[in-house]
């Protein structure tokens, strides 16, 4: 172990959903990690990896802001019945890093939660953005060397 945390069980994807919509007519994923178009207003659901990137949004959420952005079911389903963008939250006090790098990390969280699953980022999308962010944490922490006279 090498101390990174890791965040899994993203179970509503199947192979094949990063090409193509699947349909199910059944409740998939858990109450408030599910997204929008898991409750479709006629019809059946239809779902592919996007819906994962919505649950690591509310994942993300959940840990920087230390609360549900969902906390009920009718609290998603009515995310996905007004079909609007999320308020912007201000970054939690709690936050101990640069403002600018905890602003971006907020970007990347309601991109995540975006309502239409297609306006949300890739999971490669999102791995590199936290490689940025991780390395401007970092950047003030690496000494500069200094020059021999």
């Amino acid at each position: 172990m090498n101390g990174d945390w890791k965040i899994g069980d993203f179970g509503t994807t199947t192979a094949g959903t990063e090409r193509r919509l699947l349909i199910s007519s059944k409740q998939r994923g858990t109450t408030s990690y599910m997204g929008p178009e898991l409750f479709p207003e006629h019809g059946d659901a239809q779902f592919n990896q996007m819906s994962d990137i919505f649950a690591l949004g509310c994942i993300t959420w959940e840990l920087f802001f230390q609360n549900i952005a969902f906390p009920t079911l009718s609290s998603v389903y009515e995310y996905a019945r007004r079909q609007t963008v999320l308020a912007r939250p201000p970054v939690p006090p709690h936050v101990n890093a640069s403002r600018g790098v905890a602003e971006n990390a907020v970007t990347l969280v309601l991109w995540c939660l975006a309502w239409q699953s297609e306006q949300r980022p890739t999971a490669a999308t999102v791995s590199g953005y936290c490689f940025e962010l991780t390395n401007s944490l970092l950047q003030p922490l690496v000494q500069q060397p200094t020059a021999v006279v």
